[in-house]
């Protein structure tokens, strides 16, 4: 499974301050490729992968555990100047963009199985977003749960003392 933890501090002004952990276990241990580069092209991989203008990232973390069941670590910190956009008495978040993802064949010769495949995916993603305050939530959109033969995906957000949290899996 793919595990996403994204922790979110909203300022009046829209800036955002961002810590991200994600957990890549099992067959998505080979998506883990942050630790396989140099720092700078750490921050131009994320880039890319987030495209955020203007954002800072810093304080990246890698680490793998091979094992029986492989576990790798990512984490890392994003200071982000216009998170936030502000249209009349309102800011609009886009509070999905931390849990994108740009997964390709993967390209570490120290993988773990020999033969890739495309396979069923577990995505788990929890976005905690605190905003000021002096800020109300005026309202969260419904919760949507689908089951199919294929899989399902669950989407809820619950409003928080201190702002809310999205959940989707």
């Amino acid at each position: 499974y793919l595990s996403r933890r994204v922790n979110i501090q909203l300022f009046e002004d829209g800036q955002a301050k961002v810590s991200i952990n994600k957990t890549f276990s099992g067959l998505w241990y080979d998506e883990a490729s942050l630790g396989r580069y140099k720092p700078e092209e750490q921050i131009k991989r994320l880039n890319l992968t987030y495209d955020l203008t203007e954002a800072h990232f810093h304080n990246i973390n890698t680490s793998k555990q091979k094992s029986r069941i492989p576990v790798a670590l990512e984490s890392f910190d994003v200071l982000v100047p216009s998170l936030g956009r502000k249209i009349g008495s309102r800011i609009l978040v886009d509070a999905q963009v931390f849990t994108a993802g740009n997964f390709s064949l993967p390209a570490d010769s120290s993988r773990t199985a020999d033969l890739f495949l495309r396979y069923a995916q577990k995505i788990i993603d929890t976005v905690v977003i605190k905003v000021p305050v002096n800020w109300e939530i005026s309202s969260v959109p419904p919760e949507v749960h689908l089951q199919e033969i294929f899989g399902s995906f669950t989407w809820k957000m619950e409003k928080t003392s201190e702002g809310f949290i999205i959940y989707r899996s």
